[in-house]
């Protein structure tokens, strides 16, 4: 068992873990650890992994949110979709441990918010139960933009929307606002999360 008294850090590759300056009790824990960090046994010979100190930032979930659904912690699986800070997220990284004598496993969760990019972590224990976002992507005609950054779409059934803005993204705006200036009829793809909509992708249309 690996002592208590731990914090959290993080490596310069990026990934975070529970570490301390002490040699590990035995072989054993160094060729343990050592697999959990990815790392050779003799580069963790002054690192201990714990979790035990580690303080629990996590969404809980809303029974009542209805763009929601609730997901154990330790059923998240990455590529899979979890609320960090409030915000919808793409599962890129994550790590299990036990922690302490007397500790439940705790799950440490690295996510990209799908709508800007941004990276966001969270920490809860295997139990806790979170909140998976209901994502949704579908498919738009480009029809028009507007002089006040708005666009105005088409689903295939002859549905037209006025309410959805320019991608934040500028690069994506730009292509996007070339595409529509040269007269190419172009496809969309909106994303939908937790009562945001933002177009992320666009595409010939299918002759």
């Amino acid at each position: 068992m690996l002592h208590d008294g731990c914090q959290w850090m993080q490596l310069r590759d990026g990934r975070t873990f529970w570490l301390r300056h002490v040699r590990p009790h035995s072989s054993t824990e160094a060729h343990d650890l050592s697999e959990g960090l990815g790392l050779d046994a003799d580069k963790v010979s002054v690192l201990c992994s714990d979790m035990s100190d580690a303080e629990d930032d996590y969404d809980a979930a809303d029974s009542g949110a209805a763009d929601c659904t609730p997901i154990e912690a330790g059923a998240v699986r990455k590529g899979g979709f979890l609320v960090i800070k409030g915000r919808p997220c793409k599962i890129v990284d994550m790590s299990k441990a036990k922690v302490g004598k007397h500790g439940a496993a705790k799950c440490a969760f690295t996510g990209i918010d799908i709508f800007n990019g941004k990276k966001l972590e969270c920490i809860a224990p295997a139990s806790a139960g979170l909140s998976q976002p209901i994502v949704e992507r579908n498919e738009f005609e480009l029809c028009d933009i507007s002089d006040d950054g708005f666009v105005t779409i088409m689903d295939s059934g002859g549905h037209m929307r006025e309410d959805i803005k320019m991608p934040e993204d500028k690069v994506i705006a730009d292509k996007l606002k070339e595409r529509f200036d040269a007269g190419t009829t172009t496809m969309v793809t909106l994303l939908k999360a937790m009562g945001m909509e933002q177009i992320i992708d666009m595409k010939d249309a299918a002759q």
